[in-house]
């Protein structure tokens, strides 16, 4: 966009465009009297002589009520993986102000030696074709903005700005005047709306070649080296062409059991000819509909003829959110085959459960598997929880609880938190394999959920599964209230003495002393999804500033998670193999790939030895999906060599990502051995 048309000067454009973009007077807005400018307070529209108010206020963004709060709202999320990068501020998707996520925060990208090249590194790594403009100077900018002009002179670079440079409009401005005006005429004001440019600014000066996937690939100084305001915010505007990052939000798992009978009995089924059967759909005790059905046909069940002797007695028992599935489920056993979703799974395993099916019963587990990834809400999870109970299925039990622990932080935030009965939640405390950042985040947790039951305590046969020597010294000292004083002792006594003296108390209550998988950042080291797609792009890991040849990189944490050794450390070295040359250059056999190792490269201290050989590790690699759930957990066999663990096929994981898109989490795990 132009930002001055000025018929009739030559010279003088590009320094009141300058100006324009770099204002430097904070005085407030400037009302245009009619003895010239005139400085008044700050105010929401500005009044320009012979055409009325301009209103800055109504031209919101839809959707963007707040862009501050909902800054705030990005930066405490946990969600988004490293180097994600998102266009702010544009009329559709495919342009924006560059942002880019790091260290947990969103931050913008200097124009510094911003080219067309860095642009099409950005609209690839959002999956459009390509770039078709490069922009600068914060083109789709910052804050709500007022700006007026004046001169007291004909000499066109006399002019000034005032206002509040807060920049939050493009102005297209066509100016006329003559040579004995005072002041200037406004004859054209254009304007379009801008969302705010604020907070970090982490990239400046990139170099990128054009031929990278992802910033992070790209030369710079370094996270948050920069000599810029947000006056200098980066954009880009991208070739249109799909629709980028977008995924299936209807997923389907077919299950086919037609072996034998024909397609001509699902034709039968659906014709509603000659049944001899109606079976009704009950809720709440009142039939809600039949459905049609032909006895013969279900005779040919060997599970429904053994659990339902009288098909005259047969009946269909269901809440009303699942009443619209019952005549898929009879559907069923006609065909052999049937499609689940997210919302029918749940209830069409349950009328199996109810008749017997013991054929689509054992499906259950996949079926859980396949689908307990898909639902953020948790609400899905929890129904599936619920049914495994009932039914009393360890194998279905172990399927969700698992999800539940490895992705307890999440269900915590999730509203579906606070409506689990107790022994769900009672069954996932229990858990070693629960994975937070901290203990601490689940007492808080388990407060959250009783002030939800309208408890004022925390009920004691689940207080006493939380692990307060676990708990770090400085949150047990914040901790208040009576019923934590006698956990509060135990968790200060682990963090301040040395093993010899508590041994007998951790033997005593192994489970309490038992870590769970904590994965702070005190404890841990991501390789993100950005930084490995970036790598096996080109070959190169750029970590701290530093460009290097393998995905490896070394990280330090304390010796024990204990305060008792808060100055005593381990430096670790973590790597991840995505190819046969990588594993050539490592001299390690891959019997397959990716392949993660973890181990020790360095301890700093000496600790006595009756100490040193306490302590042992169970460390883990996390695996995340999309940086959206964890879908495998394993633990490493070794910290004193490059013991490799195999990420598993889509076949073998546990929670299958069929993205393929995993980021790679290594997770230092302490403890006692007794």
């Amino acid at each position: 966009m132009a930002w001055l048309k000025s018929p009739g000067l030559s010279g003088s454009t590009s320094k009141l465009a300058r100006r324009l973009k770099n204002p430097r007077d904070d005085t407030g807005t400037c009302a245009i009297g009619p003895n010239g400018p005139q400085a008044t307070q700050n105010t929401n529209h500005v009044p320009i002589h012979g055409t009325g108010y301009l209103s800055n206020t109504d031209h919101t963004n839809a959707g963007d009520e707040s862009a501050e709060g909902q800054l705030q709202q990005d930066q405490r999320m946990s969600g988004y993986e490293e180097g994600l990068i998102k266009l702010v501020g544009g009329q559709d998707n495919s342009e924006g102000r560059v942002e880019i996520f790091h260290n947990g925060a969103w931050g913008t990208v200097c124009d510094d030696d911003w080219e067309i090249k860095d642009a099409q590194v950005v609209c690839r790594q959002l999956h459009y074709p390509g770039a078709k403009e490069a922009l600068g100077s914060a083109a789709f900018g910052q804050g709500n903005y007022s700006i007026l002009f004046y001169s007291n002179t004909s000499n066109f670079d006399q002019y000034s700005i005032l206002g509040q440079y807060n920049l939050c409009f493009l102005f297209q401005i066509t100016i006329f005047f003559s040579e004995n005006s005072s002041w200037t005429l406004f004859a054209e004001i254009s304007f379009t709306h801008l969302l705010l440019g604020s907070g970090n600014i982490w990239m400046d000066d990139l170099a990128c070649t054009g031929n990278e996937i992802s910033l992070l690939q790209c030369t710079s100084p370094g996270w948050g080296v920069h000599n810029c305001g947000h006056s200098e915010d980066a954009a880009v505007r991208c070739e249109m062409g799909a629709e980028p990052n977008t995924r299936d939000l209807t997923p389907e798992y077919t299950l086919d059991h037609n072996a034998t009978l024909p397609e001509q009995l699902g034709e039968l089924f659906d014709s509603e000819h000659d049944c001899d059967l109606n079976i009704p759909v009950v809720v709440d005790n009142s039939t809600v509909e039949t459905v049609c059905a032909h006895s013969v046909i279900l005779f040919l069940n060997p599970n429904l003829k053994a659990s339902q002797p009288d098909f005259q007695r047969l009946r269909i028992n269901v809440t009303s959110d699942c009443s619209q599935y019952a005549r898929t489920f009879v559907r069923y056993i006609y065909t052999r085959k049937v499609k689940f979703t997210i919302p029918s799974a749940y209830c069409i395993i349950k009328m199996a459960s109810d008749w017997g099916l013991q054929d689509l019963q054992n499906e259950a587990a996949k079926v859980f598997r396949e689908f307990l990834p898909e639902d953020s809400t948790f609400q899905s999870q929890i129904s599936f929880c619920q049914y495994a109970f009932v039914i009393n299925d360890e194998a279905l039990k172990d399927v969700c609880v698992r999800y539940l622990a490895w992705n307890c932080e999440a269900l915590i935030d999730s509203p579906a938190w606070t409506k689990l009965p107790l022994f769900i939640v009672k069954a996932l405390l229990s858990s070693s394999d629960i994975l937070v950042r901290n203990e601490t985040v689940i007492l808080h947790g388990l407060e959250k959920w009783a002030a939800a039951q309208e408890d004022t305590t925390i009920p004691k046969i689940l207080l006493k599964l939380i692990r307060f020597p676990m708990i770090s010294a400085e949150d047990l000292y914040r901790l208040d209230g009576s019923q934590y004083h006698t956990s509060k002792l135990q968790g200060f006594q682990f963090n301040a003495l040395p093993i010899s003296i508590i041994l007998s108390d951790m033997t005593e209550q192994r489970n309490i002393y038992t870590p769970r998988i904590y994965n702070g950042p005190t404890w841990s080291f991501t390789f993100s999804t950005q930084e490995v797609r970036a790598y096996n792009h080109s070959g190169h890991y750029i970590f701290k500033g530093q460009q290097m040849g393998t995905l490896t990189s070394d990280f330090q944490t304390p010796v024990h998670s204990s305060s008792y050794f808060a100055f005593q450390t381990v430096i670790w070295q973590a790597k991840v193999l995505v190819s046969e040359k990588d594993c050539t250059r490592e001299s390690v056999s891959c019997s397959s790939l990716p392949a993660v190792s973890l181990k020790i490269k360095e301890k700093q201290g000496n600790l006595p030895s009756e100490m040193a050989d306490r302590i042992g590790y169970r460390n883990r690699i996390v695996l995340k999906c999309k940086e959206r759930h964890v879908f495998h957990i394993d633990e490493f066999n070794s910290v004193n060599s490059d013991n490799l663990i195999f990420i598993p096929s889509l076949a073998e994981q546990t929670y299958p990502c069929h993205s393929g898109r995993l980021s790679y989490q290594v997770v230092v795990c302490p403890y006692y051995s007794t």
